[in-house]
């Protein structure tokens, strides 16, 4: 969460207490819970008290007129779910009786209407209600209780170098972590002798004697902001100066000629005792990188650290490292660590979205992209020589009809294999996948194989040939982050084809591949079983050329672009496989080709892209998942426009177990995460969505 949104909390929380909160003045005694919620912009915290005999273990809100974009939680507070309109909170420390627990989170809209339900720690419901969420204003009698904004946060730190100065001495006074651009003032004990503002990232730095009249004795210095909040820190004022028995030279050591991307730059040195070391690195285009102030200690030894970060530019780094009389100038080259790294502009996409990664890789060598769907379909395919600048991005658009849910992205360079999970309307979760970074292989080639599971799972990896006899077999544990790479030396493998098969527990992934085929160099026939699509739409192609060989498979756009390409192969019967599309969404619509390439012979096959004929109404299941706190049911559609809905969910035997009216959005989509009873009937149920104008939509699911 960034720290604007933590500032907003900070603030949400100080003008609770400058208010007096205390729900008990807004609800009747009566209630098992009380709750009371204040809002900033768009920023809210609600605070529940827990008024009953039951101590509180989880707590669900949700929104019918606006949508969550992030939550903050108290200590021992987690969010094993969270979607756009609901989320659930438990703790391991359940509130006791009379206790009370403050949830802060940002939403679409200012001061949403929050519903919310409590349960005790046998899952039982405590008490339901709604708590309308307030402006911080209409709380307040006098509206002049904040009139500046806050400058010093409980973060916020400063200090004074050296440690011990004397009355005339001059000193540095530095700090961070304060509001950016703020206005401060400095007191030396009771007497003011700085006002200053602090820079854009909430630091200072400044430059002051002390007065030659003071007494050399502790005395305190003191930070204090417009609204009066302050940071003290105390100091021993020295009868003389501190004399320096030692002229130590400034002097850097520790420094490497070469660092790796995320790599930490260590390096320390020597100088007077007592002394303030300033550092500055620029990067390889002469900007400022990063500034450090260092001081030494009672004898001499200063070091400094920083962490390089997954995308600092490759190149040479120089420094510039003073203590105020001498300077040390030296330089270090920052090399890949890997060569391919992948970053998602965002972990959550919503539909209609653009989807986009930020990627670097090894500048002028070949890399493959294969960007897989929640149905494991391919649904885009790049294989290309990284430009000069070794950085580029990579983009998906979607539509409110693309699949929801987790997205996987393949990336292959060299030896080298990054793998990225997305969501789309969803939080995305880890489930069993595996891609190889190409299809057809020579003999002497090694395959990678990226694989997905569960976090630091024992998977289990098979290769069996056309026959059904087993090749090859292993056992590999991923990572702590749920992936892992496999190198499959492919020399003792004859030419054929193979299965790559990967299994944990009881699910399993395939990949097909060849061993040792040559391109085609006879006619090839091709065709697919229609010649009209749709965006989102699977093309299956068919075909014959000569058997055991390899074939180049391109989807090429009205416009002449290749939009995605495969490679495929025939079988003995010299029949086409591996030969799936799928349409991207956003694409120009016309005359498409489908060309087939060989050694010497190539084939174009068109067909027509027709837009999407859109829906007027939807509704559908997307998951049904078990937690330790119950059993749970996501549904989502959509509606022609923004208006109420009726949403009921029935029972295998006919009988309504839910009932509820929900908010669409401006463009009428919906959603609801429904937390089905212990004591739900197994079975076939049936959900009903009645809209304003009485037209009904209904979808099934199974418990």
């Amino acid at each position: 969460m960034n720290n604007l949104l933590l500032r907003i909390f900070f603030v949400l929380f100080v003008s609770f207490m400058l208010i007096g909160f205390n729900p008990y003045d807004v609800f009747a005694d009566k209630n098992k819970i009380t709750s009371q919620s204040f809002s900033l912009e768009n920023t809210s915290i609600i605070a529940f008290t827990n008024n009953s005999n039951e101590k509180i273990k989880t707590i669900k809100i949700w929104l019918t007129n606006s949508s969550f974009i992030s939550f903050k939680l108290e200590n021992n507070w987690t969010s094993p779910i969270a979607s756009q309109n609901t989320i659930i909170f438990t703790t391991l420390e359940p509130i006791k009786t009379n206790e009370t627990v403050k949830l802060g989170m940002k939403t679409e809209k200012s001061n949403p209407l929050i519903h919310w339900e409590v349960f005790d720690e046998e899952d039982n419901q405590i008490e339901v209600g709604k708590t309308q969420s307030e402006t911080m204003q209409s709380f307040v009698s006098e509206p002049e209780v904040i009139k500046e904004p806050v400058g010093i946060f409980p973060e916020s730190t400063f200090k004074v170098v050296p440690k011990n100065p004397h009355p005339g001495s001059t000193i540095r006074v530095t700090g961070d972590n304060f509001a950016p651009t703020s206005s401060l003032e400095l007191f030396l004990s009771d007497t003011k002798i700085k006002s200053f503002e602090t820079n854009e990232n909430g630091y200072f730095m400044l430059t002051l004697k002390i007065p030659k009249k003071i007494m050399a004795e502790q005395v305190n210095f003191v930070l204090k902001d417009k609204q009066k909040n302050e940071k003290i820190i105390s100091v021993y004022l020295t009868e003389v100066e501190q004399q320096i028995t030692e002229n130590i030279p400034l002097t850097v050591s520790n420094a490497q000629n070469n660092f790796l991307r995320t790599d930490k730059f260590e390096f320390s040195g020597t100088a007077n005792p007592n002394t303030t070391i300033i550092i500055k690195i620029k990067n390889p285009q002469g900007n400022l990188f990063s500034t450090m102030i260092k001081n030494t200690d009672s004898k001499g030894f200063w070091s400094a650290s920083i962490n390089l970060p997954l995308h600092a530019p490759l190149g040479e780094y120089s420094t510039e490292i003073t203590d105020g009389k001498n300077t040390i100038n030296d330089s270090w080259d920052v090399v890949m660590s890997k060569k391919v790294h992948v970053l998602p502009t965002k972990l959550i996409f919503k539909s209609e979205e653009l989807i986009k990664f930020n990627v670097t890789a090894n500048p002028g060598e070949r890399i493959k992209i294969k960007f897989v769907d929640p149905q494991e379909n391919e649904v885009l395919s790049r294989n290309f020589i990284v430009n000069p600048s070794g950085f580029f991005e990579i983009e998906y658009p979607t539509l409110s009809s693309s699949s929801k849910g987790t997205y996987v992205l393949y990336a292959f360079q060299g030896h080298d294999t990054e793998i990225v999970f997305i969501g789309l309307d969803k939080y995305p979760q880890k489930t069993l996948s595996a891609k190889l970074n190409d299809v057809n292989y020579h003999s002497e080639d090694v395959a990678i194989i990226g694989m997905t599971g569960k976090d630091s799972q024992n998977i289990k990896l098979l290769i069996i040939d056309q026959n059904g006899n087993e090749k090859f077999n292993d056992n590999i544990q991923l990572s702590s982050d749920g992936k892992g790479t496999y190198h499959l030396s492919l020399t003792k493998f004859p030419p054929g084809i193979y299965t790559l098969l990967v299994s944990m527990g009881n699910l399993q992934a395939s990949e097909v591949f060849t061993v040792g085929f040559q391109l085609s160099s006879m006619t090839i026939d091709l065709y697919t079983n229609t010649k009209t699509y749709n965006p989102g739409q699977s093309i299956h192609v068919l075909g014959k050329s000569e058997p055991n060989t390899t074939v180049d498979l391109f989807l090429i756009d009205p416009n002449g672009s290749i939009i995605s390409e495969n490679e495929s192969f025939t079988n003995k019967n010299g029949e086409l496989l591996i030969s799936n599309f799928v349409i991207p969404y956003d694409v120009t619509f016309g005359k498409w080709i489908v060309r087939a390439e060989g050694i010497s012979k190539s084939v174009n096959f068109e067909f027509q892209v027709n837009p999407l004929e859109k829906e007027l109404q939807s509704v559908r299941v997307t998951d049904v998942f078990s937690l330790s706190i119950g059993t749970f049911v996501t549904i989502e559609g959509f509606v022609p426009e923004e208006q109420t809905v009726e949403i009921i969910i029935v029972d295998r035997l006919g009988n309504t177990v839910f009932q509820t009216n929900v908010m669409t959005t401006e463009s009428g989509e919906f959603d609801l995460l429904w937390r089905a009873p212990p004591e739900s009937l197994s079975g076939t149920y049936s959900v009903i969505v009645t809209d304003s104008f009485e037209k009904t939509i209904t979808t099934t699911f199974d418990l």
